[in-house]
């Protein structure tokens, strides 16, 4: 699977379950600080940013520092790869915060 194809499922799942979502398709093109999470997902109940990886994609040093800044602002972050679609967690998440 590719990397825009889990973002797709997730963002199909987050807007039927009336989830408004943000997808940075690459923050070195945005502004602000590098490394920016792909998305951020905000439902009735709660609200989450995930990072989104496929294969043996791993987070930059970057990403790894703006999650770390997330969790210490008490902000929930996911970093979600397609094992976790395929095991239903990411639903199961996005449930939580719908």
């Amino acid at each position: 699977m590719k990397h825009d194809q889990l973002v797709g499922q997730i963002t199909d799942e987050a807007t039927g379950l009336g989830i408004w979502w943000h997808y940075c398709t690459d923050s070195r093109h945005c502004s602000g600080h590098p490394g920016f999470p792909d998305l951020v997902l905000i439902g009735a109940r709660g609200a989450l940013v995930a990072e989104v990886k496929v294969g043996d994609d791993r987070r930059s040093l970057r990403q790894v520092r703006w999650a770390d800044r997330i969790r210490l602002a008490s902000l929930r972050y996911q970093l979600w790869r397609e094992g976790d679609w395929n095991s239903g967690w990411i639903q199961k998440q996005l449930r939580e915060i719908a």
